[in-house]
């Protein structure tokens, strides 16, 4: 009986070493993975994929899911938390080693020559200004610059000699307007404006409609400036109707000679929406930068991927981007003429005329170009040796 006992034991024993669990508890411990990281591992790996179930995708066991986490981990010091939304636990979509991460993405910046800037893509008007003295053409008008109440200088303002944001507003003729920060990015208190006589309706894009008391309010602790609205191709604003979709197109330099290293399309969410940026629930889809041509899948930061756009429907494979070439051709130009930059991802709007300048990001994030390219790095090194 007692033999009987023992022997049960060593099999409940051998039950639980073998165990998933156990074995989980195991890797952790043997790759010297502290508890906070483990936890938040366990979410990722625990949490939807953005691709399983669409067409022929498959996801990794989740075991295998796991030893990515920890070599992501182990390699890096942080952990993965974009996993799943660069699509990392798919089968075959593509090479961990591949994906820059946050810590380590810019590294490509290292050798810019900072004192050589003649701009900051930091500040939007900086570089408006140095754009404005070589290709006028590529910017859209300045109406004028703005703090709250007060206005501010600025060389191109069209509208000058007012004592008031207000009194500048009553000078703007009839018509649509775009107002962003001076200096902040990803679409952070942008506001639309649709000015009809004396009257102003402001679209705030996270808290909607405004009125002028709270766009003055909103306003009152940095510098704005209110841009003429851009018309885009009707190519683009079939994609989705509210919304400016702009062209990314990453360009590098190396040795004199500009490379395009990645190019996406972001597309407004619905039609509530008022910017693209991903960061505010936009679609991206990457373009095949020798031909202009979108790619099959359309991207969110947190919701599961698509084919088509979720309101107009239109599907992205092999959707024609107009002016392509001409839209890679402003790129280059304008990564020419922007000393102390190694890369920078364009901003690029296109037009019924063809296609005119946003802004230039020389942080550029490496998040939609990791998706969209399954993974730079490689690229990177690639024009880096050509």
């Amino acid at each position: 009986m007692k033999f009987k006992k023992y022997v049960l034991r060593i099999l409940v024993a051998a039950t639980i070493i073998s165990s998933p669990y156990f074995a989980k508890a195991d890797i952790y411990k043997e790759n010297h993975i502290p508890t906070f990281a483990k936890t938040i591992i366990e979410k990722i790996v625990d949490a939807p994929s953005h691709l399983d179930g669409i067409d022929d995708f498959k996801r990794k066991p989740r075991q295998k899911r796991i030893k990515d986490n920890i070599n992501w981990y182990k390699k890096y010091g942080k952990v993965n938390t974009n996993y799943n939304n660069y699509c990392l636990d798919i089968e075959n979509f593509g090479d961990q080693n591949d994906f820059l991460d946050r810590k380590n993405g810019l590294k490509h910046q290292e050798g810019a020559n900072v004192a050589a800037r003649t701009f900051s893509t930091k500040d939007k008007l900086s570089l408006y200004s140095a754009v404005n003295e070589k290709y006028k053409e590529l910017n859209r008008p300045v109406y004028f610059r703005f703090q709250g109440e007060k206005i501010l200088d600025f060389k191109y303002s069209k509208i000058k000699d007012c004592s008031s944001t207000i009194s500048a507003l009553n000078k703007l003729p009839d018509g649509k307007f775009f107002i962003k920060p001076q200096s902040d990015s990803l679409g952070k208190d942008a506001i639309l404006l649709v000015k009809k006589g004396k009257n102003f309706k402001f679209t705030h894009v996270n808290r909607g409609k405004i009125d002028l008391k709270e766009f003055l309010k909103i306003t009152q602790n940095r510098a704005f400036f209110v841009q003429e609205y851009i018309e885009q191709h009707e190519d683009l604003k079939a994609l989705n109707h509210s919304t400016l979709n702009t062209i990314r197109i990453i360009t590098t330099k190396f040795n004199n000679k500009v490379r395009v290293l990645c190019a996406g399309l972001r597309i407004g969410k619905n039609s509530q929406s008022i910017v693209d940026n991903a960061s505010r629930g936009g679609c991206f889809v990457g373009i095949d930068e020798k031909t202009g041509k979108l790619q099959k899948y359309g991207f969110f930061s947190k919701d599961r991927a698509v084919k088509e756009h979720p309101e107009s429907k239109i599907k992205f494979e092999n959707y024609q981007v107009p002016f392509w070439k001409e839209c890679v051709e402003t790129a280059k130009k304008l990564q020419m003429m922007s000393p102390g930059y190694v890369t920078v991802g364009w901003d690029i709007a296109i037009t019924p005329e063809g296609p005119v300048l946003i802004e230039g990001n020389s942080t550029w994030g490496e998040f939609i170009p990791n998706l969209t390219c399954r993974g730079i790095r490689k690229r990177w090194e690639k024009l880096k040796g050509i």
